[in-house]
């Protein structure tokens, strides 16, 4: 904003302004939000006091819901006393913003999961909500902060907190500083790699920005401000490294490409520029040509950031795969609902409904596509993915037309938006690289024209009556806290209070945190219907609790996942949870018929299908044994290498005594090395094979000699098998490694049932 205008401005519209600046400005301080969080540095608890859900997204997202309110009420009541702070909705890239906005509200209102749209949950944060705290950003900007001196405050500070995740970034398994990675790729303080590395690449592209748009307000570059400048972009480009994402790394590259391809090519860009952007796109494209020809060597592999940059070039295998087969079922998704999508935030419903088998051994459930273009084809369908892509279309369009910008500047903008965009192509949003980008976008909105205008029109500043202000501030003061309490104030105390239900060990009040969460249908609703049911599961084998107490308990865990279920009838997740406690409970019916509808609603999906097995072995009636052994075939046939169907077909081919058929099947693998030694017990036992089961409990008992359970089970499978002098034998090796009194107690007790013909599992 000019200093013509704020001398005009009386004393109320002035602090109005200051807290719209400043609040903008602190926005810069998200990335660094999870200070807030109790961290642990070397083993001492450091930081803050908040204890969140999914702390590393919900801390940020709640601190820059709070900001952005205040910022937001403090500009509207700014715009209702000033006309030239009123949002310009002939500009392309606002009409742009407000027609996604509308859409994405549709899109939520009649999607399949309205309660999910609006509010989405603690993992993501998003949703319509999350939405409109961006939009009202955008206003805000967008209409105040319109020079670039105004954004001194907000670039300063960014720039502050971006080197310091860098350089935590840096102190990757130094032992001393606070842990900063994930699978050993760097994470700073975001949390995450991924996130990390979008952070550092747009965080560059806005100092170099910054100091480019020098030169367009006719003021010259200071060697200093060069070289701090460079020296901050090598240390976020060695984060990026670190952080292994190769998303952001062809993010990179394209982004260098475009600023290099744009001043090279422009007839009006100096020689000597010219000379200098040549001279990266030689560089960009030799080390890519570099990375390409030796991505097979050794010394690569054993490189983990050349390992990881190279690995960009295999399109087949691993992750690559992963998102081809995501998208193909984003593709089903959009073809199944073309015109409003199924609602923001929504894609688990998809992602179950039309399941790809070839995903069978990736994590069992994806909630974005991994592509933020058809994220947006997916949530709002074709209408608020076309919106989306003219979005970008017009903000490169808007920079060509900017005025008084140098062709530096010019080229910077548009690397950033073709940076963000590339880096989206591979990923999904998150909120920090969203925030930075809509406000972009609003700093390219308000320097380009009109809709059909070759200028940019400025707006006359109006007299605004006096006695007008304290009812503009009022209701602003009143919108404010309103909207706090309904969006801020439940996201906190629901954040928390999942925290405090999940780690308090008093049934009572796990009961009572769970209860209120679900009451108020919010961010979060579904993680806590969830947890709930999962700690239900664990109540009912809790037998030292008061039969009142645990049925209770029960009860309410069970009313509440049937409620969601009826809400919500076609939620393939919220059956699965449903089922699980049914099964838990020996509601062995009642299990059968809600894996069974689960089946019906994703068909092509082992994990879920595999569940309606167990439950039908359960049952046990030849009627379902039969349908149990069709099942797991089928099963097998949809992903032949995915282990856990493998494990389901070859339960029912021991059962059915097929045995030899059934290890021939396990034959690749070591059941026991990853982690499901345990998974045929049941079949065994049930044809009399204790000898598979006493093969099994050998191996781990000779990984835990002395475990008393794991003990105490061999012996009951070698009595079971007929084996009573071995079963002795175990027992007595026990009871020569224990001085427990009573672990010795117990073990005489059962040699003597042994030997006396007692099984000793009674």
């Amino acid at each position: 904003m000019t200093g013509g205008i704020i001398a005009r401005m009386t004393p109320v519209t002035t602090t109005l302004h200051r807290i719209v600046r400043w609040s903008i400005a602190l926005l810069a301080l998200i990335p660094l939000a999870p200070l807030l969080l109790q961290i642990d540095l070397n083993g001492v608890a450091a930081g803050g006091v908040l204890g969140f859900y999914f702390p590393y997204i919900s801390t940020g997202a709640i601190a820059f819901r709070i900001i952005v309110e205040i910022a937001f009420f403090a500009w509207l009541a700014l715009a209702v006393l000033r006309p030239e702070f009123r949002p310009d909705f002939r500009k392309p890239i606002v009409a742009i913003m407000t027609a996604l906005t509308i859409i994405s509200a549709l899109a939520a209102i009649f999607g399949v999961d309205v309660v999910r749209s609006i509010w989405s949950n603690f993992e993501r944060m998003e949703g319509l909500v999350g939405w409109m705290h961006l939009y009202a950003l955008f206003l805000v900007v967008t209409t105040t902060i319109r020079e670039r001196d105004d954004w001194k405050p907000f670039v300063i500070i960014l720039w502050s907190a971006s080197i310091l995740n860098a350089l935590l970034a840096l102190s990757v398994d130094d032992g001393k500083a606070i842990d900063t990675t994930v699978d050993g790729r760097a994470a700073g303080i975001i949390g995450n790699p991924i996130y990390l590395a979008i952070h550092m690449l747009m965080s560059a592209g806005i100092v170099a920005w910054w100091v480019a748009s020098s030169t367009s307000v006719g003021r010259r570059i200071s060697a200093t401000l060069v070289w701090l400048a460079t020296t901050s972009i090598v240390l976020f480009g060695i984060a990026i490294a670190l952080s292994g994402t190769r998303g952001t790394f062809i993010a990179s590259a394209v982004s260098l490409l475009v600023v290099a391809g744009v001043i090279a090519f422009k007839k009006d860009s100096s020689a000597a520029l010219r000379k200098s952007a040549i001279g990266l796109l030689v560089a960009v494209v030799a080390f890519s040509a570099f990375l390409f020809a030796v991505r097979d060597q050794q010394w690569v592999k054993e490189n983990r950031f050349l390992e990881r940059a190279s690995s960009v070039f295999n399109v087949s295998g691993g992750t690559v795969s992963a998102r081809f087969n995501n998208w193909e079922i984003a593709l089903d998704a959009i073809r199944a609902r073309p015109i409003l999508g199924w609602g923001q935030d929504n894609y688990i419903y998809p992602f179950t409904y039309f399941f790809n088998p070839k995903m069978a051994n990736e994590e069992p459930w994806f909630d974005r596509t991994h592509n933020q273009f058809l994220d947006w084809f997916v949530h709002t369908g074709f209408l608020g993915g076309i919106a989306y892509l003219a979005l970008i279309a017009f903000a490169v369009l808007s920079v060509t037309k900017m005025k008084n910008a140098s062709l530096v500047e010019r080229a910077i903008l548009v690397g950033i938006i073709a940076g963000y965009i590339t880096h989206n192509m591979f990923v999904f949003d998150f909120l920090v690289s969203a925030m930075l980008f809509v406000m972009i976008l609003a700093y390219i909105s308000a320097r380009s024209p009109r809709f059909g205008s070759a200028e940019i029109e400025s707006n006359q500043t109006k007299v605004v009556r006096a006695d007008v202000e304290p009812a503009a501030v009022a209701l602003a003061v009143v919108g404010l806290c309103v909207t706090v309490w309904v969006v801020v104030v439940p996201t906190m105390s629901g954040a928390s209070g999942m925290i405090a239900a999940i780690s308090t060990p008093y049934v009572d009040e796990k009961q009572a945190l769970f209860e209120e969460i679900i009451a108020e249908r919010k961010t979060g609703y579904t993680e806590a219907v969830e947890q709930f049911v999962v700690s239900a599961i664990q109540v009912a084998g809790t037998a030292e609790l008061p039969e009142e107490i645990r049925n209770g308990y029960i009860a309410s865990a069970q009313q509440a996942i049937n409620d969601e279920i009826d809400r919500v009838p076609d939620s393939v997740r919220m059956l699965m949870f449903r089922g699980a406690l049914q099964s838990r409970l020996g509601q062995t019916d009642a299990a059968v018929s809600t894996f069974e509808r689960m089946a019906e609603l994703a068909p092509h999906r082992p994990n879920n299908l595999e569940m309606l097995v167990d439950a039908y072995q359960t049952r046990g009636t030849p009627d379902d044994m039969t349908k149990a052994r069709v099942l797991a075939a089928y099963i097998y046939a949809l992903a032949p290498d995915n282990l856990e169907s493998v494990i389901a077909y070859a339960r029912t081919l021991i059962v059915d005594k097929k045995v030899a058929e059934a290890e021939a099947l396990l034959a690749p693998y070591d059941l026991y090395m990853e982690g499901k030694g345990t998974a045929l017990f049941s079949a065994y036992q049930t044809i009399g094979r204790f000898d598979r089961v006493a093969e099994i409990l050998e191996r781990y008992l000779a990984d835990k000699p002395g475990d008393t359970e794991l003990t105490y089970s061999l012996a009951a499978t070698y009595f079971q098998g007929g084996q009573k002098q071995k079963a002795i034998e175990t027992l007595q090796t026990l009871l020569a490694s224990t001085t427990d009194a009573k672990v010795r107690a117990d073990v005489e007790s059962l040699i003597t049932a042994i030997r006396t013909g007692k099984n000793p599992i009674q």
